[in-house]
């Protein structure tokens, strides 16, 4: 997914950083203390491997290692709410479920994620991954200029997951070799989207 973030034209008046996590057992807090305590609002923007109440790290692995068991920890939990963030992105599998809703509750934050499984087709294509690149980027320049995930952010995202649905419909779409796989994907994503 990290690819999917190149060519990001942030709001001028947001600080951006890009971060690849490299160690199973890197933290939030390890990531926010290299930036000390001048960020004034944080929006947390995760993309990874995420479960029912925890974001997670993952070991970098080639595709020759997978049947190898991957390291993997938490990257944040509910243990880390009191660091923050103001609102939380994540663009992964499941945090929806019990995170999200518990970062919500927790000092009245905002959330966006998934509440199942995220289906993608990394690589199929460059067309496939150019509208990826799309969605992700749009949401994440959209929370950044408004600072706040509102029904206006969730509309947003489901505009954007219907925009490539049609695309892969479409005559000129629907002849990409990965369109039905897209369809299904885009589907089954738009179906899983929640925000507390």
């Amino acid at each position: 997914m990290s690819s999917w973030l190149s060519g990001l034209s942030c709001p001028e008046k947001t600080s951006y950083h890009h971060i690849r996590l490299r160690r199973p057992d890197e933290s939030y807090r390890e990531v926010l203390a290299r930036f000390g305590q001048s960020q004034s609002k944080v929006i947390l923007i995760f993309c990874g491997n995420g479960e029912d109440n925890a974001l997670l790290t993952a070991f970098e692995q080639n595709c020759d290692d997978l049947d190898q068991s991957s390291d993997e920890d938490i990257f944040y939990d509910s243990d880390s709410f009191d660091l923050g963030p103001d609102t939380l992105i994540a663009f992964c599998s499941n945090s929806g479920n019990q995170l999200g809703p518990d970062f919500a509750r927790a000092n009245g934050r905002k959330f966006l994620g998934f509440s199942d499984q995220l289906c993608f087709l990394d690589g199929a294509n460059q067309e496939c991954d150019s509208w990826w690149r799309k969605i992700l980027n749009g949401l994440i320049c959209k929370v950044m200029e408004d600072e706040v995930i509102n029904q206006q952010t969730v509309d947003l995202v489901r505009s954007l997951f219907q925009e490539a649905y049609d695309y892969f419909c479409s005559e000129e779409g629907g002849i990409v070799e990965e369109s039905l796989g897209m369809r299904m994907c885009l589907r089954r994503n738009m179906a899983a989207l929640c925000n507390y």
